[in-house]
């Protein structure tokens, strides 16, 4: 609308409808709805440009909820498949059921990407590598962790291991996880995923919940025990590739 002092068109932000972290510039965004223009019109904008703290947090509390309820449904649904696919198995030993009997849903922890790690160290010494990173971090540190590789990657391998194309991730070729080291929130019409390493393989990859839970399903369950029991994970790889 126009500024009757000075004459100069003033933009007032509707609304905020999304985030990202902008790697080039170093800096993270959000995408602004503009007050009295239309969705073609939306623009990424600096967080430090921004002087609307209160759509912020609005736009935060309803990803939240709504990640919750995303997350509440994933694990209904594979411990309804879990269970399920039990039933045609062999009993399970006495400790196997004390573990899975312990088994509760940790949807109501809060947290938006868990166990991103700052650095992973050989801990041949004894000494134990922790993976746990504060749920405050951004996305930028799950993306540069997610894409470490045996060699240099070009900028197009990177991408294809953040977000791997349906069937063209290393799971549903049938490499072999080994952990799930980090849970990651939606982005950019980006499911659920999970941050996985693989046996005998010095990457990483972002894999969509949908595949984790039908490819190894007790991969995300003790992924979400070790939430449950606070503990650290180690990384146990003399060759290992730092970041």
């Amino acid at each position: 609308m126009a500024n009757n002092d000075t004459g100069e068109e003033t933009f007032v932000v509707e609304a905020i409808l999304g985030e990202r972290y902008n790697k080039k510039k170093k800096m993270k965004e959000y995408l602004l709805k503009w007050k009295g223009y239309s969705d073609a019109e939306n623009t990424w904008e600096p967080e430090t440009n921004l002087d609307c703290d209160e759509l912020i947090a609005e736009f935060h509390a309803q990803q939240k909820e709504t990640w919750g309820k995303q997350r509440n449904e994933l694990w209904q649904n594979l411990m309804g498949n879990t269970n399920s696919k039990s039933k045609s198995r062999k009993p399970l030993s006495a400790s196997s059921k004390m573990s899975c009997s312990e088994i509760r849903s940790p949807m109501s922890t809060n947290f938006d990407c868990q166990n991103i790690p700052s650095q992973v160290r050989p801990s041949s010494s004894g000494l134990s590598s922790s993976l746990k990173r504060p749920a405050s971090e951004d996305l930028s540190k799950v993306e540069d962790y997610a894409c470490s590789s045996e060699s240099e990657d070009d900028e197009e391998s990177r991408q294809l291991r953040m977000r791997p194309p349906p069937g063209e991730s290393g799971m549903e070729k049938g490499w072999i996880p080994e952990l799930i080291v980090a849970a990651c929130q939606p982005e950019d019409n980006f499911p659920l995923t999970y941050v996985v390493k693989y046996r005998h393989k010095k990457k990483f990859e972002r894999i969509p919940s949908s595949v984790c839970v039908k490819y190894w399903p007790h991969l995300v369950i003790s992924f979400y025990e070790r939430e449950l029991r606070g503990q650290e994970i180690t990384i146990d790889d003399d060759n290992f590739l730092t970041l």
